[in-house]
């Protein structure tokens, strides 16, 4: 059993890198804040948040099936969930030591499984009122980079969008940023900015005949 959650998450990550996907490198989180569980509104931890947060949904709220049914909504047909693990450790109960005695041994045992979660984007029916209100970041803008990017030539339109991910398009010819609001600070937000901006500028030198 540990072995196919060993193998479930490396084959995420490997997916993740395969589609271009970084996901230890992400200066912002979702619309909202990082990943977090809809019912107990605890924030997942280590490899969970980085998983989850790599996805690109808008929302931060994530639930099991059967959460989502308990709540009143429902996961929509054909959604695909994702997997988080859960480990803690067990203590093991003493076995007896060959004369009728248990022994004074007590070992911790890990205990490893994992659960599949759907993001409430995901999801249909939900109450409003079962779904909780977050603060999101607070963004103070940095005005010399604020004027260099205004005074670029030839900019490309820049757009805000609760899509979880930054990217430059070709064939529109914008570059598409997660809300500012969502980074975690100013430096990472305009650092993610120019990247995406360097990628406008190579294309229109050297253009990619693919795109």
């Amino acid at each position: 059993m540990s072995q196919k959650i060993y193998d479930l998450i490396t084959d995420r990550i490997i997916a993740l890198l395969e589609q271009g996907v970084i996901p230890w490198r992400k200066p912002w989180d979702a619309a909202s804040g990082a990943p977090r569980n809809l019912v107990s509104g605890k924030v997942y931890r280590g490899i969970n948040a980085m998983l989850l947060a790599s996805l690109g949904f808008g929302s931060p709220w994530f639930a099991t099936f059967h959460q989502v049914k308990a709540l009143g909504g429902a996961v929509r047909k054909g959604a695909h969930g994702f997997p988080v693990v859960f480990w803690k450790f067990l203590e093991a109960t003493a076995e007896p030591d060959g004369e009728g005695e248990q022994t004074s041994r007590r070992d911790r045992v890990p205990l490893l499984r994992y659960y599949t979660v759907f993001n409430l984007e995901q999801t249909e029916g939900v109450p409003a009122g079962k779904i909780p209100t977050l603060e999101i970041h607070h963004f103070d803008p940095l005005e010399a980079c604020e004027r260099i990017v205004a005074e670029m030539p030839q900019r490309p339109e820049i757009r805000h969008t609760t899509e979880a991910r930054a990217y430059y398009r070709p064939a529109t010819d914008t570059v598409t940023m997660p809300l500012r609001e969502s980074f975690h600070s100013a430096a990472k937000y305009f650092s993610t900015l120019a990247h995406e901006l360097v990628h406008y500028a190579a294309f229109r030198i050297m253009p990619c005949r693919c795109c």
